[in-house]
């Protein structure tokens, strides 16, 4: 298993980038699911690779 982390910000803005922003909302709704969905499955912590990605260009206020 393989974990790819990216901040909060980064992952919204290459969805919105791709998507428009009229996706945002669904988005939000997706992310707030996918939180739980790996804290509830201990994805994170099962995994036997990390890799981290910080991208500089994430908006504002949305990193985790």
């Amino acid at each position: 298993l393989v974990w790819v982390h990216a901040p909060r910000g980064s992952r919204m803005r290459r969805g919105l980038d791709r998507d428009g922003d009229e996706h945002a909302e669904a988005w939000r709704r997706w992310s707030v699911q996918e939180d739980a969905l790996f804290a509830r499955e201990h994805t994170r912590s099962r995994a036997d690779v990390r890799i981290g990605n910080d991208d500089s260009s994430a908006a504002p206020g949305l990193n985790k």
